[in-house]
């Protein structure tokens, strides 16, 4: 399920640290993972929840 969000709702910064640790790691075992941690870098707020949801994350973790 996709939740539409907005930078007054979330802890963007924390969420996109805590996606770019979880790619980075991945890094070092699938190297494709680079991709998807080049696309945590620049990603807009909405991205970032749905990448976040698409890896299991639980975003009441990010919620202010």
């Amino acid at each position: 399920m996709y939740t539409t969000v907005s930078s007054d709702d979330i802890d963007v910064s924390r969420l996109r640290e805590d996606l770019m640790d979880h790619f980075g790691t991945a890094t070092g075992f699938f190297p494709a993972a680079t991709a998807d941690l080049t696309e945590v870098q620049s990603a807009s707020v909405q991205k970032l929840v749905d990448i976040a949801e698409d890896n299991g994350f639980d975003m009441r973790k990010y919620l202010k």
